[in-house]
């Protein structure tokens, strides 16, 4: 019965797709948002989860950027979006990965340190402007050096910071004095 339902999910999403695929960035924009809403609602049945899930993963990697920025907006909040969708919305262009970067509770503190390590300043900014940023992402943000990703991370009470880290920023921005200590 199980692999009924598996493949009638898999069939679903393989409808869907060919669907899609023929329509307007328009259109797979509309029906991106309305699907991830939906999924991100959480009404669900467990064969429409995977469904749902099958279609999100074809349209976060669709060509045109406004059906991904659909997506992005929908899911950002979403506490059960699968983990291997946050990081592939994370790892877009910023007017995608933005929203992830900064509400999706789904990444941890690896997946934050390697957008640290490989993002523009304006994902660094993102990360340093979550609810929660522990004392080893916030250390690597100051590591930065850059005025814009510390001034967010100094502006954000759920950053936890160093010691260590607010002495090397007194160091490098010696104007800089408002500091959070952990």
């Amino acid at each position: 019965m199980d692999f009924r339902r598996s493949a009638q999910a898999e069939t679903g999403v393989k409808k869907a797709e060919i669907l899609l695929s023929k329509s307007s960035p328009a259109i797979r924009s509309q029906t991106t948002a309305a699907v991830a809403a939906e999924f991100a609602h959480g009404g669900m049945t467990e064969r429409e989860r995977r469904v749902a899930i099958g279609i999100l993963e074809i349209m976060a990697r669709d060509v045109e950027q406004q059906v991904r920025e659909s997506l992005s907006e929908q899911v950002k909040n979403c506490p059960f979006l699968p983990h291997s969708l946050a990081l592939t919305l994370a790892q877009d262009i910023d007017t995608v990965s933005l929203p992830v970067i900064q509400l999706s509770s789904v990444l941890d503190d690896n997946d934050l340190l390697a957008i640290i390590a490989g993002g523009s300043a304006d994902k660094q900014i993102a990360v340093a402007k979550r609810k929660s940023v522990s004392p080893k992402v916030s250390d690597r943000l100051v590591e930065t050096n850059n005025e814009n990703v510390v001034g967010a991370l100094l502006a954000n009470d759920g950053a936890r910071i160093s010691e260590a880290s607010y002495t090397r920023w007194s160091n490098v921005s010696p104007r800089t004095r408002t500091f959070k200590h952990c």
